[in-house]
């Protein structure tokens, strides 16, 4: 196991230059910026497409903001930006390795509160590689997730006929998982911009492919709108969770083996999704502006 040094977040570093961290969950990996007590830092869509840009930037799925607190009884306001410069409003890895930071300094285990545009957020750092975190209530009312009229969130024809009917989930974000029997015979790269960008999903969609290998058990792709393929997507464990779920696949455990590594989810009688998996610091840096 590597040794992780506990030690605060690097802060704001000054006008010309911005401190960050680079973590991963499962490889989906992130760029987060503390930026609390500077009220006045934005991040703009050329920047985030600088940062993220694996030959000419940091390389990163996500670049995360850590803001001043807005909820009572929480550490930061969290937000999230994807490649193409777009704000989510949710990502599961993302709030998992946020925790991670947010806790250090403190003895394990720790409870970190921290608040995002969807939700108020309590994690339990257990130890110096896993984070469980409450990702929230899932939905599928067609104007929360959000997806068209017209549309049955638990058989959405998107008219590609060897995937069958898709499943509607929203927890902060919008998902979309289509059941399948290979995993491997459909290519997600060529098929996932299709489904991200069609009209039954007003907001564009997450797109995850699933493969149920056992009760409890089953493997997942996903293609994250704005990011496009990803080796893990925590958000879309819990979508994946809620509509295996829905479809009596599996009660309220699963695990969900992804290109990236594991997680874990749990769905509670209130519908929210406990999410479970391994977090890693991989660097720290300056960036000059």
């Amino acid at each position: 196991m590597i040794n992780h040094v506990r030690k605060p977040l690097p802060k704001f570093a000054s006008s010309s230059s911005i401190s960050f961290v680079k973590m991963h969950g499962n490889g989906n990996d992130f760029v987060i910026l503390d930026q609390r007590g500077h009220p006045e830092s934005s991040l703009s869509r050329i920047l985030c497409r600088a940062m993220t840009d694996r030959q000419k930037g940091i390389g990163c799925d996500q670049v995360i903001q850590l803001q001043d607190p807005r909820k009572p009884h929480t550490s930061a306001h969290v937000r999230f930006f994807n490649q193409d410069g777009s704000e989510s409003a949710a990502c599961g890895n993302g709030a998992r390795c946020v925790a991670w930071l947010l806790s250090q300094g403190s003895a394990l285990p720790a409870t970190v509160r921290f608040s995002t545009s969807a939700h108020v957020h309590e994690a339990q750092v257990t130890s110096l590689d896993e984070v469980t975190i409450d990702m929230g209530a899932f939905t599928q009312a067609l104007d929360e997730i959000p997806l068209s009229e017209g549309f049955d969130p638990l058989a959405v024809d998107v008219a590609i006929p060897a995937l069958g009917m898709g499943i509607a989930v929203g927890i902060g974000n919008p998902h979309v998982v289509f059941f399948v029997e290979d995993l491997d015979a459909h290519d997600l790269a060529q098929l996932g911009p299709r489904i991200e960008n069609h009209y039954a999903f007003p907001s564009r969609v997450n797109v995850h492919f699933v493969e149920q290998k056992a009760t409890t058990y089953a493997r997942q792709k996903t293609w994250e709108r704005g990011s496009g393929l990803t080796l893990s997507c925590g958000s879309g464990a819990c979508a994946v969770a809620a509509a295996g779920y829905l479809t009596n696949r599996w009660t309220s455990h699963v695990a969900l083996s992804q290109p990236g590594g594991a997680l874990a989810c749990h769905i509670l009688d209130n519908k929210h999704v406990l999410l479970t998996g391994p977090v890693r610091q991989v660097f720290q840096g300056q960036w000059a502006l």
